[in-house]
């Protein structure tokens, strides 16, 4: 498919399942053809690709052991990851409500990412240049747009309504969120810029959506409850 697909995708395989059988918070049918609003990758072979590759080899070259355990971290996609800037309280444990919500937010920012990297099918950076030596397990997919940054764009917009009393810190945390995945060596740096602005698209819509921003309430009053935070509009 050129299209990317509608976001009612976010019913998927987990409605149909029994190990899921649990209705998702939010459906949303608007689509967004992000084919039509991303700028293509840069071409193989071209300077602005090998200057990617450069960028890196440098990153490769001053990771450390500490950079190399939060992107093995943060490799995981889980809202969760953000709870070392929104604290302890932040946990799937004290959600039961929220949880399931953002798990919908996982499956929009795959329903939303998937199509566009089949229909650019870019390569990996070490799949292109045998010297990058990523530190964790290279995806099978595609790598234009960065999934992960899409996810994390999303999830730093999102968390960022529900707790704005940290706003700076989570659109922070997002773009580090998104950064490792050059850290690691799995994603050029246009991969992931592209990602973010995938994210910032589907937050832009599920905004204005009133079945999400109904569930957003719910899980937003229940985040601040278990932050210890006041109710807020």
């Amino acid at each position: 498919m050129r299209r990317i697909g509608c976001l009612v995708v976010l019913v998927l395989l987990l409605s149909a399942s029994a190990a899921c059988a649990r209705d998702l918070p939010f459906a949303l049918g608007r689509p967004v053809a992000v084919t039509h609003l991303l700028p293509p990758p840069p071409l193989p072979g071209s300077p602005e690709e090998r200057a990617e590759l450069g960028e890196l080899l440098a990153l490769q070259q001053a990771r450390t052991p500490e950079m190399v355990e939060q992107v093995r971290a943060d490799a995981e996609r889980s809202a969760f990851r953000f709870a070392d800037v929104l604290g302890p309280g932040f946990v799937a444990e004290k959600l039961p409500r929220a949880t399931p919500f953002f798990e919908a937010l996982k499956q929009a920012a795959q329903a939303m990412d998937g199509d566009g990297k089949q229909y650019w099918n870019r390569a990996r950076p070490a799949a292109v240049d045998p010297a990058i030596k990523p530190c964790i397990k290279t995806p099978d997919s595609p790598a234009y747009p960065s999934g992960h940054a899409t996810y994390g764009t999303l999830v730093s917009i999102v968390l960022a309504n529900m707790v704005p009393e940290r706003q700076r810190e989570l659109y922070a945390r997002g773009q580090a969120y998104g950064f490792a995945r050059e850290v690691a060596g799995v994603h050029f740096p246009s991969d992931v810029a592209a990602g973010r602005i995938v994210g910032t698209l589907i937050a832009a819509v599920l905004l204005e959506d009133p079945s999400f921003m109904a569930a957003f309430a719910e899980a937003k009053a229940e985040v601040r409850r278990a932050l210890g935070l006041p109710e807020r509009e």
